[in-house]
């Protein structure tokens, strides 16, 4: 048979119906494509292919099918049926075994083609001899080279909290995966409902895309993405809608005793509230009836008071949370009171007495030059260089000691910074420029030596390099000129730590001859 002509399998209309031997027309695409599957979904260029349609023509009496991709014509190749009748599946649908192979269709080109990336099968229903198409269906396959699989995308949104304060950012994610082979380049668009919250590129292989808007209004929202393959061989894939509410968050909070009640007189007991959801912000204030008994920080949820005073009764207590700020967590209170009751102590009052400590509530961060240290570095005298280009020498920064005892710090950072220096008698100067530096740690005890985590260790910062003195002009920048890190620790580090540094210093063999003088200047902040 010609590669000109085609057969054309039989459809709903007239099943059996085969003309061989007849030339087309151009072939007129329809509206709407309907869906199509590959049968085997995987397989390699030489896997006999069944295409089965997702229902059957809506009108025409014959169907053909046309793949296009990398090597066929812009309008298609026709792939011939093994036989002239169309079996229909359940009465709905069309199962089209193909007599060629992607490879045999590939072979049938001039040039013949060489198989590479994505192709698209069309099964198009016609009417007699007219070449309008009335209805379609499509379907695709990516293949890389030895194997092919289905050219289709999957999309969905990484969880949103349900329910969001004003003013807070909303961070949508958009999390997208080829079916087969490397996810196509496209762009994605965001929405609200209908309103599209704008659009991205997205990149050949890219895992996901991403918006934050922090300024969408009170009330529910319905978010999606659509996510539009720059190749059409892939259709578009909407993400399921993940909905909020932009709402100042409720809280709730629920009381508990230990020990339970009935407990008895004089007994220590923790009233312990715990709030939800778990990350607000706020105190908790404790009543006894309608006589508040304590206050207490929330951490994690949860806040306590202990009390060893209580009459013996039952007592009523109650719990009302404050959030730190009414724009991020609603106040709440206990539902009902929790009856907590307290029996008579048999034997005398146990004695008491009064325990006084004071901890500072930031403790505190200092620094001091080592024991032993006198705050002075000498170089002695420069010498010239094996390359006679540059005066050269060298010392050691005295060793500083930082003490840091605060509770839930934030770390902190030793930096150096160097005057000119200035000569006694000529007061010439010479820039810092010309120090080199390259810091250490020489000690770190406390918690350097259980906290596995390295941002929290004491670390030394980056050595300075000295500015080049060849020049013929004096340096403006390099050295400890400007301000540099000897050291610096993590947040939530807690001890002692020394920190040394060696100093190098080249001047310039032009220096004028004197005695200098430069002062270091360490901050710890």
């Amino acid at each position: 048979m010609s590669r000109a002509t085609k057969t054309i399998i039989g459809g709903a209309l007239a099943a059996g119906l085969a003309l061989v031997g007849t030339t087309f027309l151009a072939p007129v695409a329809s509206a709407v494509d309907k869906a199509m599957t590959v049968n085997p979904a995987t397989g390699t260029k030489t896997t006999a292919l069944n295409l089965v349609t997702a229902g059957q023509c809506s009108s025409g009496d014959k169907i053909q099918v046309f793949v296009t991709g990398s090597g066929f014509p812009a309008n298609g190749y026709g792939m011939t049926g093994k036989d002239s009748v169309s079996s229909k599946i359940q009465g709905a649908n069309y199962n089209m075994p193909l007599l060629e192979s992607l490879n045999d269709a590939a072979a049938a080109q001039t040039p013949a083609a060489t198989l590479s990336g994505a192709y698209t099968f069309t099964a198009k229903c016609y009417q007699g001899l007219s070449s309008t198409v009335l209805d379609s269906f499509k379907t695709a396959i990516v293949f890389d080279g030895v194997n092919f699989g289905a050219a289709a995308v999957t999309a969905s949104l990484s969880a949103i909290p349900t329910q969001v304060a004003p003013g807070r950012a909303v961070n949508i994610t958009a999390n997208l995966a080829a079916v087969y082979g490397t996810l196509p380049a496209g762009s994605i668009e965001f929405f609200d409902g209908t309103v599209s919250l704008g659009t991205a590129q997205v990149a050949a292989g890219a895992a996901t895309a991403s918006m934050s808007k922090s300024d969408f209004a009170a009330g529910n929202h319905a978010v999606k993405a659509t996510f539009t393959p720059t190749n059409t061989a892939y259709s578009p894939v909407t993400t399921a809608v993940a909905n909020f509410q932009i709402a100042v968050p409720s809280t709730g909070v629920v009381l508990a005793t230990s020990p339970q009640s009935p407990a008895a007189q004089y007994t220590l007991v923790s009233i312990t509230a715990t709030v939800f959801p778990s990350d607000a912000v706020g105190t908790v204030d404790f009543f006894d009836g309608g006589t508040k008994i304590g206050t207490g920080a929330v951490r994690a949820g949860l806040a306590s008071i202990t009390k060893s005073d209580f009459s013996v009764q039952t007592h009523a207590l109650t719990a009302t949370f404050t959030p730190t700020n009414v724009n991020d967590f609603g106040a709440s209170s206990t539902v009902d009171p929790l009856a907590f009751e307290v029996t008579p102590r048999t034997g005398p009052a146990p004695a008491s007495q009064t325990l006084q400590a004071q901890v500072d509530a930031t403790g505190a961060l200092t620094i001091s030059l080592a024991p032993g240290e006198d705050g002075v570095v000498s170089f002695g005298t420069l010498a010239l260089n094996s390359t006679a280009d540059r005066l050269i020498a060298a010392g050691a920064m005295d060793t500083i000691s930082i003490s840091d005892t605060r509770f839930n710090n934030p770390g902190w950072e030793l930096t150096a910074q160097a005057t000119p220096f200035v000569g006694a008698s000529s007061q010439a100067q010479v820039p810092a420029a010309y120090i080199g530096l390259v810091p250490t740690v020489v000690l770190a005890s406390g918690n350097q030596q259980t906290d596995r985590v390295k941002s929290n260790y004491v670390s030394a910062g980056a050595s300075a390099t000295p500015a080049d003195p060849t020049t013929g002009t004096l340096a403006t920048s390099g050295g400890i000129q400007g301000k540099v890190t000897i050291a610096a620790a993590g947040s939530g580090w807690r001890g002692l730590a020394k920190v040394g540094a060696t100093l190098a210093l080249e001047f310039p063999v032009s220096t004028t001859p004197d005695s200098y003088v430069s002062t270091l200047t360490l901050t710890v902040s």
